[in-house]
C-alpha cells in the first residue's frame, strides 16, 4: 500500500483539539475497468480536483486532464468522506474508485 499525504492529516479549529481525518484504501480503475496504479491509501477530506492530481500523476500525464471520480456509480462531487458516507461504506475494505476523462 502507498500512501497520499496532501498536506496535514489533521484538521485543527481554533480552540478544539486537532481532528485526525480518516482514510480508506482506494484502487483506481478506467471505465473499462483496468486497474491503474498501486492500492492507495488517502484521506476521507480529498476533493474529485485532488483525486485528478493524483490519477495524473498515477497516469504520468504531462499535463492535468480532467477526470470524473465515481465510487459504486456515485459521482465524487465534493469528497470522498461525503460519497463513504452516503453509501454506508466500510472503511476496512479497499474502495474502486472508477474514473473516465471529462
Amino acid at each position: 500500500f502507498h500512501t497520499v499525504g496532501l498536506g496535514s492529516s489533521t484538521m485543527e479549529t481554533e480552540g478544539e483539539q486537532p481532528t485526525e481525518v480518516g482514510k480508506i484504501f482506494a484502487q483506481f480503475k478506467s471505465a473499462a475497468g483496468d486497474l491503474t496504479g498501486p492500492q492507495l491509501e488517502v484521506p476521507l477530506n480529498l476533493t474529485s480536483r485532488q483525486l485528478n492530481g493524483v490519477l495524473n500523476e498515477l497516469l504520468g500525464n504531462e499535463r492535468a486532464d480532467p477526470y470524473s471520480f465515481y465510487i459504486n456509480d456515485q459521482e465524487v462531487a465534493g469528497t470522498l468522506q461525503q460519497v463513504v458516507d452516503e453509501l454506508k461504506l466500510s472503511t476496512e475494505v479497499v474502495v474502486s474508485i472508477t474514473y473516465q476523462p471529462q
